[in-house]
């Protein structure tokens, strides 16, 4: 279609992004596509019904708004669509190549796109906890199934550790233990021991130069917020995982300097690790306040002593 820009945040975006005066993006609603646009009424008129044609030569039948008698034949239909026609068909393969290969996962896919009632069924916990969690966001089915399988990998609910989920205001060791433990199960020949950046965003840029090298890639997936979801794979895999993702919508990149700067970098103190825990530095009005404390207490001691004294 003319204009188009790409995906950002779980949408699909022609002309500009949401800010710009003149833009038109596109959701996946359980409902259908949802289109919201800002752009004079014929521009509009003639977009949408170029759109409509060349979606009626690609799916075969004429597309268009339930309210004007067209059919939602995805839905009214469901049944009769085998599953190699389920747009999320490809999830388990996309699965099974950031997990290196691991069949239990490729079957936990499969079954949550074959039938999500038993999967939900299945994974009672781990159902229960996405509700809690994202249900008052009023997320889209799309960015529904971006976050599922973003969590699962991760441990989010789960004891897989494929990926890691990170805080970027967390100190970077932290992140590096994170990310020694998805290499380590993944069973790459990888070292995070040579990381000197003192900022989170630095750090994420220099540990994926220095897995290039050694022929991977430190990746995230977009799942239309602000976490940070990261995985790791060989050149190869995440070039294929950028295309096989883009077919239904999931975005696969690098954390390179243009994503990073869109975050305010916050300066990190490298710390020594102790029984496997972190270190870390106490905020300064805190040691005040202790300090303060301690000063008083030492007041009253010597003040009691010296009552003691001259009585």
């Amino acid at each position: 279609m003319p204009h188009w820009l790409g995906f950002d945040k779980g949408a699909g975006w022609w002309y500009g992004s949401e800010a710009e005066p003149k833009h038109i993006g596109v959701s996946v609603e359980p409902s259908g596509l949802q289109f919201f646009a800002r752009l004079p009424s014929e521009e509009w008129q003639s977009w949408i019904e170029l759109f409509k044609q060349k979606a009626n030569d690609v799916l075969g039948y004429k597309i268009g708004e339930p309210e004007n008698g067209y059919e939602f034949k995805y839905y009214s239909q469901a049944k009769k669509i085998s599953n190699d026609k389920n747009i999320y068909h490809i999830l388990p393969e996309i699965a099974k190549i950031i997990n290196n290969g691991n069949e239990e996962i490729y079957e936990n896919f499969k079954l949550l796109v074959e039938n999500v009632d038993e999967f939900c069924e299945k994974y009672q916990e781990f159902s229960q906890g996405f509700s809690d969690d994202y249900d008052h966001l009023k997320l889209s089915q799309q960015e529904k199934m971006r976050l599922i399988f973003a969590d699962w990998l991760t441990g989010r609910g789960t004891t897989f550790t494929y990926g890691a989920y990170v805080d970027l205001s967390e100190e970077i060791n932290e992140i590096i233990v994170l990310l020694e433990r998805v290499v380590e199960k993944l069973g790459f020949p990888l070292n995070l021991a040579d990381v000197h950046s003192d900022y989170v965003e630095d750090m994420l840029v220099e540990i994926d130069d220095q897995f290039q090298k050694k022929g991977y890639r430190l990746f995230c997936l977009d799942t239309g917020g602000d976490d940070v979801y990261l995985f790791v794979a060989t050149i190869d895999n995440f070039e294929k995982l950028k295309v096989m993702g883009k077919s239904i919508g999931f975005q696969f990149f690098t954390w390179v300097s243009s994503q990073a700067d869109s975050i305010k970098k916050i300066p990190h103190q490298h710390t020594q690790s102790i029984m496997g825990k972190q270190k870390k530095k106490m905020p300064a009005q805190i040691q005040a306040i202790i300090l303060f404390f301690i000063i008083l207490a030492g007041l009253v001691l010597i003040l009691s002593i010296f009552t003691q004294i001259v009585h």
